[in-house]
């Protein structure tokens, strides 16, 4: 399930950006973490809640 997303990448490695984790909605069915990227079925995303990734909660 895991895609290149270089510009993700780079968004997340920029510090000045203060952005530690992302999250990556798709149709695939399983749910996978790499690098500080979230992959997950694009229908979990009726469960994301929290404004900022320390309040990100999954119900």
């Amino acid at each position: 399930m895991q895609e290149i997303h270089s510009a993700l990448d780079g968004f997340i490695s920029t510090p000045d950006y203060h952005i530690s984790s992302a999250i990556v909605l798709s149709n695939e069915r399983s749910i996978e973490l790499k690098d500080g990227i979230l992959y997950m079925p694009i229908y979990y995303s009726m469960f994301i809640r929290g404004t900022e990734s320390k309040d990100l909660i999954l119900d």
